[in-house]
């Protein structure tokens, strides 16, 4: 699941400053079910989060926004960056 939102995120220009995976229950996901959270913060212009999001909808693997979190870049000299915060769930049925 993180090498698949990598990919898309740099197809998309989405500039990925942080990364993580929270708790995961091994004993679960062993069955072959269970759930993945990923939380990432970076930074993106409005179109190109869109186009992330779009295609993150349809990869292959169920995955769900729990959280969007957007913000104003007020450090970028480009008004049209954003800092964007996901979470992100992935399904391992």
């Amino acid at each position: 699941m993180v090498d698949d939102i990598k990919i898309i995120a740099d197809e998309n220009n989405f500039q990925i400053q942080k990364a993580n995976i929270t708790d995961v229950d091994l004993s679960i996901l062993k069955k072959n079910s269970g759930i993945i959270t990923l939380i990432i913060e970076g930074k993106t212009t409005f179109d190109n989060l869109n186009n992330l999001i779009h295609d993150l909808f349809n990869q292959r693997r169920l995955k769900t926004i729990e959280n969007l979190v957007i913000n104003q870049d007020k450090e970028s000299t480009q008004s049209s960056f954003l800092n964007v915060t996901l979470k992100i769930n992935g399904y391992y049925l």
